[in-house]
């Protein structure tokens, strides 16, 4: 069932929609949500357009498309120096999931608390004195970074891969002098070619 927050509230009486039925009146999805045996969902959306942003997920487990997303965002394993893609690694939930507490507790499944890691380190930060965490960016990044903790206390800040911009964003001033060799031989054949054998 989808509810806002605004009718929940009572300020509103526009109706509830129940999935796989329809809308409902706004008294009848106030008492369904209003159930003890209910279980919230936060969607999260944009205040401007009012589109959907981000559906916390139910279950430790995340769904496929925060799994798609997640490794598409961060490319490799998010342990200090390793380059594995993160198709083949794990996704950790880097703040522990509490599975007695709903939602997850401190460590809810979501995309920003998700980090790829190859199994062996997973492993090691879950089962050794090795500890990974959220923080902010040290030199003053926007991105929160994982920092990774050694037993014996040395730190290693991981960040999020720089994605390219799009190539309608790139400054067309620095292309790369072989595409302009390659242009320049497509128009005359004989520049950077061996003289020929006459």
């Amino acid at each position: 069932m989808t509810i806002g927050w605004d009718v929940l509230a009572g300020f509103s009486d526009r109706p509830a929609e129940l999935e796989g039925h329809g809308p409902i009146p706004a008294e009848m999805g106030r008492r369904l949500a209003g159930d003890p045996g209910s279980w919230w969902r936060r969607l999260l959306t944009d205040p401007v357009t009012g589109t959907a942003s981000h559906l916390d997920a139910r279950r430790y487990r995340p769904p496929v498309s925060m799994q798609e997303f997640v490794r598409a965002r961060d490319m490799t394993c998010a342990a200090p120096g390793c380059r594995v893609p993160a198709a083949r690694c794990d996704l950790d939930h880097v703040v522990p999931y509490e599975h007695g507490r709903p939602g997850g507790g401190a460590g809810p499944t979501r995309a920003d608390k998700l980090k790829p890691e190859y199994r062996r380190h997973h492993r090691l930060k879950t089962l050794s004195d090795w500890t990974a965490e959220l923080g902010p960016d040290p030199e003053g990044g926007g991105e929160a970074v994982i920092i990774w903790t050694s037993p014996s206390g040395h730190r290693w800040w991981v960040r999020p891969p720089e994605l390219d911009p799009p190539s309608w964003e790139r400054p067309t001033d620095d292309w790369p002098r072989e595409v302009d060799s390659w242009r320049r031989r497509e128009a005359d054949p004989t520049v950077g070619s061996w003289p020929r054998a006459g």
